[in-house]
């Protein structure tokens, strides 16, 4: 946490590191004064390679019931912080290169692998803006194609056997006076 919560609870900054992307969330009133609890911004930061980023934006935009570039006072948003119609076009550029990166990879697999079930599911799922359905549909399609060698794999699991024999005993409870 950056900036904590002082008098006006709602304007803090907070910042985090995952793999290669910085994010910074930055809470504060746009308008009113901090009195209407509806019209605060959140501005989100992220630096990074642009294919992480469009990940982000996608997974936090499927997530969210409601769309982060609408706004409940959008002239005084407008006028104070940005440019709404901007601020819109970067989200959906985000959303749309996120997409086409997971078309991508389900097209990839589905010529390294051929067609199959989980390849409608990883399609329908992209339809649905749900990314980690995809990843997992394409997951059990990498799990099927892995082959497992029969004599390799033993029913009881592997056990050790050691001659008793062959391995030397050493008493270190005694000692010598």
């Amino acid at each position: 946490m950056d900036k904590k919560p002082g008098f006006d609870e709602q304007t803090w900054t907070i910042s985090c590191r995952a793999g290669d992307v910085l994010l910074t969330i930055d809470s504060y009133s746009y308008w009113g004064f901090g009195l209407l609890t509806r019209c605060y911004a959140n501005t989100i930061t992220m630096e990074g390679p642009l294919g992480e980023r469009a990940r982000v934006v996608f997974d936090l935009v499927a997530s969210l019931s409601h769309k982060p570039w609408e706004f409940s006072r959008r002239g005084k948003f407008n006028s104070k912080i940005s440019n709404i119609t901007e601020n819109q076009e970067c989200w959906q550029a985000h959303i749309e290169r996120a997409r086409e990166d997971l078309g991508e990879l389900i097209e990839a697999t589905l010529l390294e692998k051929g067609d199959c079930e989980d390849i409608e599911i990883a399609r329908n799922a992209l339809a649905d803006d749900n990314a980690p359905a995809v990843l997992r549909a394409l997951s059990r399609i990498e799990a099927d194609s892995i082959d497992v060698e029969v004599e390799d794999v033993s029913p009881d699991g592997m056990v050790l056997q050691i001659d008793e024999d062959a391995v030397p005993f050493v008493d270190l409870s005694s000692e010598e006076e």
